[in-house]
């Protein structure tokens, strides 16, 4: 069951929170989403952008250990990892929440092991779970997680996912076919 919060001041508390971060649109969008409360989705959107825990707990006025109960509740209604990249991709993934604006750049093609990390935070996998399967050492994972970062102009995993989803690396026809294999 999903939860809808309505109230004008938790609306205006996400414009305020997101304004000038993202298109006025998306937080327009994201205000009016019939998915999470009010502040799951700045705290979110705040992740996605590239921002870390702290920053996003301050920007809500509220306390790290509350920022992880509010992120845990909300993986919960996605069924989701709490990890910050597995929300991100699964709110994208949820019909009810607002994508991305698209990113009319060119899509770079990915190499076997850039679709795997992809995969991998957008589901919430650690690198070390992936690296068995890489066939590489941890560390030179991490650092092939990082360059894929920096190529797409991402900060952290979490804002790899929401930079894919506006590439259009991925979409929620390919998250079906993924739930459908």
């Amino acid at each position: 069951m999903t939860t809808v919060s309505s109230q004008p001041d938790a609306a205006s508390a996400v414009l305020a929170a997101l304004a000038g971060r993202m298109p006025a649109n998306e937080v327009r969008a994201l205000r009016d989403a019939a998915v999470l409360t009010s502040e799951q989705r700045t705290a979110i959107a705040l992740l996605a952008l590239g921002e870390d825990r702290l920053t996003v707990a301050d920007a809500l006025v509220i306390s790290p250990c509350d920022l992880r109960v509010l992120l845990r509740t909300a993986s919960q209604v996605l069924h989701c990892p709490a990890r910050a990249a597995a929300l991100v991709h699964a709110c994208y993934a949820h019909p009810a929440h607002p994508l991305p604006a698209m990113d009319k750049r060119r899509c770079p093609e990915l190499t076997k092991q850039q679709w795997m990390l992809l995969y991998g935070h957008a589901h919430g996998v650690p690198l070390s779970r992936l690296q068995p399967r890489a066939g590489v050492s941890l560390f030179r994972l991490a650092q092939a997680s990082s360059r894929f970062q920096e190529s797409l102009g991402a900060r952290t995993s979490a804002h790899l996912v929401r930079r894919a989803w506006q590439r259009g690396l991925l979409s929620r026809r390919s998250v079906k076919n993924t739930a459908a294999r």
